[in-house]
């Protein structure tokens, strides 16, 4: 299989959700789907996604694409294929009374 994605490459990655409301403290998982030209789901290396904050102070984000909501604001979450694709999830971090 390793040879198709070699061969077709990366051609879009879609991160769900693409917004996300959380109270402080909550948690939300980001999944990853990158595929080829024709729309099979790549795996392996080339399907490997990093994670990036716009703002640690607001959200984090571990390598899993774990969200951990910090302080009430919105955050932009970037996810970076090894292709240099990116999508991303606004995350809006409400206070908790």
């Amino acid at each position: 299989m390793a040879w198709r994605s070699l061969r077709w490459g990366a051609a879009s990655l879609v991160i769900t959700p693409p917004t996300v409301t959380l109270d402080e403290a909550a948690t939300q998982q980001l999944t990853a789907v990158v595929r080829d030209s024709v729309g099979k789901q790549l795996t392996g290396w080339d399907a490997g996604v990093t994670y990036t904050t716009s703002d640690a102070a607001i959200a984090t984000v571990d390598a899993a694409g774990l969200i951990t909501a910090v302080l009430e604001g919105e955050a932009t979450v970037t996810g970076t294929s090894v292709s240099a694709l990116t999508d991303t999830c606004v995350v809006t971090v409400e206070a908790v009374p």
